[in-house]
């Protein structure tokens, strides 16, 4: 049994929703279940800290699209398969409504961030 304490049950949460298949938006009776609510109580606890499960499946998702746009392995379309979208266009919507930017933009600027500076000669 799990421990009752909101904030443990909102972790719990984001790691079944980042490990829910890629094909399809993760069911809240589904994830409640993998982490040992029901629905309602999932639902209580997650408004005692100020969230929904909706809410919390775009902040997991916003959060793992940064850390694979760090990934310069990855191209856009990789990405968005990578969190469940099956048309690139509809993550690049999505991303640009989180952040106010492209992914790809976003992508330059964090490698640009991650790649230490040169020495000028």
């Amino acid at each position: 049994m799990i421990q009752r304490n909101p904030a443990k049950v909102v972790e719990m949460v984001e790691q079944a929703v980042r490990h829910a298949p890629k094909n399809a938006d993760p069911r809240i009776a589904e994830v409640a279940g993998a982490v040992g609510l029901s629905a309602r109580s999932l639902q209580r606890h997650l408004a005692q800290q100020g969230t929904s499960f909706s809410k919390l499946i775009e902040r997991t998702r916003r959060q793992h699209a940064l850390e694979l746009l760090v990934q310069d392995d990855l191209n856009i379309s990789e990405i968005a398969q990578a969190l469940g979208y099956t048309d690139p266009s509809n993550f690049c919507r999505a991303f640009h409504k989180w952040t106010g930017q492209s992914p790809k933009r976003c992508q330059s600027k964090l490698l640009e961030q991650a790649m230490p500076e040169r020495p000028k000669s």
